[in-house]
């Protein structure tokens, strides 16, 4: 996890940490929590089949799917709604 205030370039950070790790042959993917609607943030994350949404014809990977093994930099992610915030424990 990288923390700091606002203007410290936390995403140039992330970028430096892909390129010089072992999953730099994979994709880095920056998603901005607060810049996706509430109801887009489900699909946006995790991808959506064909028809669920009137604007989708065929299925759609999400962003954790497109960035497996590599890097995934959700930033602004305190605007992500708690219900998907929270961590399921079995």
């Amino acid at each position: 996890m990288i923390e700091g205030e606002t203007g410290v370039d936390k995403v140039l950070v992330a970028h430096y940490r892909h390129d010089h790790n072992y999953r730099s042959q994979a994709n880095v993917v920056t998603i901005n929590c607060a810049a996706i609607p509430e109801n887009l943030i489900k699909s946006e994350l995790f991808g959506a089949e064909s028809g669920v949404f009137p604007s989708i014809d065929k299925r759609r990977i999400g962003k954790f799917e497109y960035a497996n093994g590599g890097t995934l930099l959700q930033d602004k992610i305190e605007s992500t709604p708690m219900a998907l915030q929270r961590v399921s424990r079995p």
